[in-house]
């Protein structure tokens, strides 16, 4: 982020060892507890299976489910970090869920004003244990 200039120098905002894409997304101590956090409180959408250190690098494994939540989550998850870290914030998992659960309501409108019934339901699909999360 320094060589874009999006930051002066290249500490981690977290824990203040020095900061690459590596160590933003899965190697600080503060982001790993975050993960485990995500995976704790979402378990019911992420399942048993933990984010692996590639999902928390890019978002996406191609060894683990392809759940479309679950990815949303991870990518969504992922922005947090990256927004709490160049503001200086701290990481709260409990934030996570407003953050997601506002796309959600975004993409119901979009669903419900579309008047498609196939619209709504890949929304119904996509977003149908959501409502097994407790914030």
């Amino acid at each position: 982020m320094v060589k874009f200039k999006l930051k002066q120098n290249d500490s981690c905002s977290f824990c203040s060892q020095s900061q690459d894409r590596k160590h933003l997304f899965h190697g600080c101590v503060k982001v790993r507890e975050f993960w485990k956090k995500v995976e704790n409180q979402y378990e019911p959408i992420l399942g048993s299976v933990p984010i692996s250190e590639l999902e928390a690098l890019t978002g996406y494994d191609p060894n683990v489910s392809r759940h479309t939540l679950r990815n949303f989550i991870i990518l969504c998850a992922r922005k947090f970090i990256y927004d709490n870290n160049m503001h200086g914030k701290e990481l709260d998992a409990t934030l996570l869920y407003s953050v997601v659960n506002n796309y959600n309501k975004i993409e119901y409108k979009i669903a419900d004003e579309s008047l498609k019934i196939r619209t709504m339901l890949h929304h119904n699909k996509k977003w149908k244990r959501w409502s097994d999360i407790i914030p």
